[in-house]
């Protein structure tokens, strides 16, 4: 399953998050490491707490019991005792994958360097003109906006505007548009010459700017050997 949220920790700030997203009707994962409730449940059980709205003071046991019931009945997934290893970050591959959809709006929080980094990285990948048009990079409309609390207001504003704006893509074009790009959610294996889904792949590799996929380790391992002997089959 794809969440819409996963959030890693399960104490009172992680399950306060997780509440606001649910109300939002966001999926939501937690994983927790111990027991869901965080300290209040695992250090503090017996300790009055006396800065919760709405109690004159609650014990942390207690406390950390409500939020997790809480959480539960608002549809919140709580996995405890679960450890998050790695956290892997493929924007080209993510962007590739939502491009093939027919979201009507694709935006990319970064700076404008690196935006350029991951367009020409996408243009390699061979993700057509019309493609890269819908990406809208940096995400936000240009209010000068430097705090991330401010460039969230400008990237709801840009929403906002997208939805009422007059001048909108019609509804049937990004269905148009995404047709054309999902024969580019795949790259090729310069090893092997397979072809990879590169939104699904694990294995790959970084080569002067570009993301190189593999369908397997020791595809991976053998470019890796040396990058340049392979090259010329490299298609970017």
């Amino acid at each position: 399953m794809i969440w819409d949220v996963v959030i890693i920790g399960a104490g009172p700030a992680g399950l306060s998050a997780a509440l606001f997203t649910r109300m939002r009707r966001m999926s939501t994962l937690m994983i927790e490491t111990a027991v869901a409730g965080g300290q209040l449940a695992s250090l503090y059980p017996k300790k009055p707490v006396h800065d919760m709205p709405s109690y004159t003071y609650v014990m942390g046991e207690d406390l950390g019991r409500n939020f997790v019931e809480q959480a539960r009945h608002m549809g919140v997934e709580i996995h405890e005792g679960e450890h998050v290893t790695s956290i892997a970050r493929d924007d080209e591959a993510a962007l590739v994958r939502v491009l093939a959809t027919p979201a009507g709006y694709v935006s990319l929080v970064a700076s404008r360097r690196r935006t350029g980094v991951i367009v020409e990285s996408l243009e390699r990948l061979g993700v057509p003109r019309a493609g890269l048009d819908r990406l809208k990079a940096p995400a936000g409309l240009d209010i000068g906006a430097v705090t991330p609390e401010e460039i969230a207001v400008s990237i709801l504003a840009e929403i906002i505007q997208r939805r009422r704006s007059s001048a909108a893509t019609p509804a049937a074009e990004p269905e148009r548009l995404a047709a054309g790009l999902r024969l580019a959610a795949e790259a090729r294996d310069p090893i092997c010459g397979m072809s990879v889904p590169i939104a699904a792949t694990r294995y790959r590799s970084e080569w002067e700017g570009a993301t190189v996929y593999f369908c397997c380790h020791r595809c991976k391992e053998t470019f890796d050997s040396d990058p340049p002997r392979y090259a010329t089959a490299f298609v970017r």
